[in-house]
């Protein structure tokens, strides 16, 4: 019986190991008719989890949408809408390469549509708010110079064009 406390415990437990991702996948599979549920459990799970953990609850996401696509659309719509926002939390990931790898696989078997796969590529490019933010606030500092430039230039010009 599927019960969101064990999943959460299952998750909490999950292992880079093979058999720990396979052991956890093999018991989401059971519950298609949660996919929902466990999708939202599995995103709570992963934003407050560590770079490794993330990189290990994505290989157990690759796991369950690879396993069960032929049985029924649950888990890949599920994990569709969840899946691009997540992405942006391995920007400044070392990654790169496990990542890139299982976004070409999903693209080769054609898990995800086209457009899924490009808003996470998109969003896993992205720089994030955070460093917008400072560049924002870079391009403001470097205005108000322009400006400060600017200003001392025309009253260089002024005092020049009265002589």
């Amino acid at each position: 019986m599927f019960s969101k406390d064990s999943l959460v415990d299952l998750l909490n437990e999950l292992t880079g190991a093979q058999e720990s991702i396979e052991k956890v996948s093999v018991w989401i599979q059971q519950y298609r008719d949660q996919a929902p549920v466990i999708a939202q459990t599995w995103k709570t799970i992963f934003v407050e989890a560590t770079q490794e953990k993330r990189l290990t609850l994505l290989f157990l996401v690759n796991d369950v949408l690879q396993h069960s696509k032929r049985k029924g659309p649950q888990f890949v719509d599920a994990f569709g809408h969840i899946l691009p926002k997540c992405m942006a939390e391995f920007r400044t990931s070392d990654n790169d390469s496990n990542i890139e790898r299982i976004l070409d696989i999903w693209e080769t078997r054609e898990i995800f549509h086209h457009h899924v796969l490009s808003a996470m590529k998109y969003n896993l490019d992205e720089i994030g708010i955070e460093d917008s933010y400072v560049k924002l606030n870079d391009l403001m500092d470097s205005l108000e110079i322009l400006r400060s430039q600017e200003k001392t230039s025309s009253e260089v010009l002024t005092k020049l064009s009265h002589r």
